[in-house]
């Protein structure tokens, strides 16, 4: 077995082994997040080239038999897969990664099989802009998460202020928000939230730098465009939250009370570091900002803007 196979055998076994365990957590960068899901694509373009490597008998199928074979055996192993994962803590189902596996299988087989030189140059041609057109969609949620999260090193210690393209992907939730131009405190954008009448309703912003040590104040500013107040909740928790039970006592949690018009709303950092019961709250790693209503009479609407720390 030459080098490089022995290279692509420790490769599928690193990457097979991470199908079950390790990958990223819940507040692992975007970035870290798309490039593992990346993975379920080279595993499987990995596989399905050793496949044809190795397999005199598949390897001179004729070209359209490899592709409907190969992808038939991906798509029920990746079922398999699916289903096994369902019984493993932190891991869901996922179609996408089901596809990511296909079109890993059919690179492979489309620019490596030796049965593709023998096939019509119609069909592979139409193979394979299929197969690098899928490829470059599967890239660009990389690329957002890539330039938005230079953008967002760039903006600290602004947290969000809307006013780039990208920044929504920054921001969570169960409800319906979006960026408009109808309202804003600072610039031209803000984000425009529509809360339910569930238990909680909201959003969390979860992608930002987490080391908070050399700033005194959160602010940020929201527009109730109501004359009725209403009262939204503000919580922040550090990585040591969950791990820790995720209490309510183990968080900051403040019930803030919005007037018509423009609030601009200071919080104080050091509240926010003692607010957990029997510790200090890690500064250098906080991981979450949650901003949500509980148990609304009747749906509301505010905009959020200009999320920032203040030295």
């Amino acid at each position: 077995m030459s080098n490089f196979n022995k290279l692509l055998v420790f490769v599928s076994l690193v990457c097979s082994v991470s199908l079950f365990w390790g990958g990223p957590g819940a507040y692992s960068s975007r970035s870290f997040q798309q490039v593992w899901n990346l993975g379920h694509l080279l595993l499987f373009a990995i596989l399905t080239y050793l496949t044809l490597k190795w397999s005199e008998t598949i390897s001179h199928w004729p070209f359209l038999r490899q592709v409907t074979v190969l992808l038939t055996a991906v798509f029920l192993i990746s079922l398999l897969i699916e289903f096994t994962q369902m019984g493993l803590d932190g891991r869901s189902p996922d179609v996408f990664d089901i596809l990511r596996n296909m079109v890993g299988c059919l690179f492979a087989v489309v620019f490596f099989s030796p049965s593709r030189k023998k096939s019509s140059p119609t069909s592979l041609r139409f193979f394979q802009i299929g197969v690098v057109t899928a490829l470059m969609l599967f890239a660009v949620p990389l690329a957002f998460a890539i330039v938005d999260e230079i953008i967002t090193l760039k903006q600290f210690p602004v947290l969000s202020d809307f006013e780039t393209p990208l920044e929504r992907m920054r921001w969570t939730g169960g409800t319906d928000h979006s960026v408009v131009s109808e309202r804003a405190r600072s610039g031209n954008h803000s984000l425009k939230i529509h809360l339910h009448t569930s238990q909680y309703s909201g959003i969390a912003l979860d992608y930002f730098p987490k080391d908070w040590r050399n700033y005194r104040t959160l602010a940020f500013s929201v527009f109730n465009p109501s004359d009725i107040p209403l009262k939204l909740v503000c919580r922040i928790h550090d990585e040591n939250h969950y791990p820790n039970g995720g209490d309510y006592e183990d968080r900051f949690n403040r019930t803030l009370v919005v007037r018509g018009g423009w609030n601009d709303i200071e919080i104080s950092l050091a509240d926010v570091m003692s607010a957990p019961q029997g510790r200090k709250m890690d500064m250098r790693r906080v991981q979450n900002i949650g901003i949500f209503s509980v148990r609304l009479p009747q749906e509301r609407v505010i905009y959020l803007d200009y999320l920032r720390l203040v030295k």
